[in-house]
């Protein structure tokens, strides 16, 4: 009779919900918040490494917990009791749908944005060449490509701004005024995006805004013609070329 009271309980509606059903379902409920994290493209990937680390994993480990605890109560009631089959189901499902995420938010903007430094690292190169190797003035940076390095009004202009043609989305790093490209330390900014407005840009980190890409990120040009993008809470880590500085 004991036996017999025991199906009876389990297969009973009012049985209680076992707590590895509920540590389940919270735990597949937890790991959905991968969905709502986003991950600025970059060229060299760190930025994307260093998210995925921070937010990502930790949230993908919750997962995989959520989908094994689901697995043993799956196991032990499917054919026993519904409310907590029910219970890991939701578990498993809400785990398996935070695979989805997180999101890149490299949107079309953002891709024209880098094709536009892309193209004027190479013309800083070819004006440089034409120029004993020497920067333009930084008062007419933007006037010199137009007309020496076959640069177009448009390629100054970051998708991701209200700027129009004739404006620049892009300064100039004064601090390099009169140096010679193939002097300078490779990490130092060149050219940085700002959310002034105005042609022949040119100032130091006070200009430089990550407006143009939602606040998240940010791309600049190095005096080694890479074309970096950084997240704004590291921007305070790049080199100015300023005397004392790093």
């Amino acid at each position: 009779m004991d036996d017999q009271a025991k199906e009876q309980a389990l297969g009973s509606g009012k049985a209680k919900i076992s707590k590895l059903a509920i540590v389940s379902l919270i735990l597949g409920l937890i790991s959905l918040c991968v969905l709502f994290i986003k991950i600025p493209y970059t060229w060299c990937g760190t930025c994307h490494v260093s998210i995925y680390m921070e937010r990502v994993l930790p949230l993908r480990f919750v997962a995989v917990l959520a989908i094994i605890s689901g697995l043993i109560v799956l196991l032990k009631y499917i054919h026993k009791q519904l409310n907590n089959t029910l219970f890991a189901l939701c578990g498993i499902v809400c785990a398996l749908l935070s695979f989805l995420g997180p999101r890149d938010i490299s949107t079309p903007a953002s891709v024209l944005c880098r094709l536009n430094l892309s193209g004027m690292s190479k013309a800083m190169i070819l004006y440089a060449g034409d120029f004993n190797d020497m920067l333009p003035i930084p008062e007419k940076w933007c006037d010199l490509l137009v007309e020496y390095a076959d640069c177009k009004p448009k390629q100054f202009l970051c998708g991701g701004s209200d700027n129009k043609v004739g404006e620049s989305s892009y300064a100039f790093n004064v601090n390099l005024k009169g140096k010679n490209v193939y002097e300078l330390d490779s990490n130092v900014v060149l050219i940085f995006e700002t959310n002034e407005v105005g042609w022949n840009l040119c100032g130091g980190k006070e200009l430089i805004s990550c407006a143009n890409h939602n606040g998240e990120i940010c791309n600049v040009i190095l005096a080694d013609s890479r074309t970096k993008r950084i997240r704004c809470k590291d921007i305070n880590s790049l080199n100015w070329g300023v005397e004392g500085e790093e």
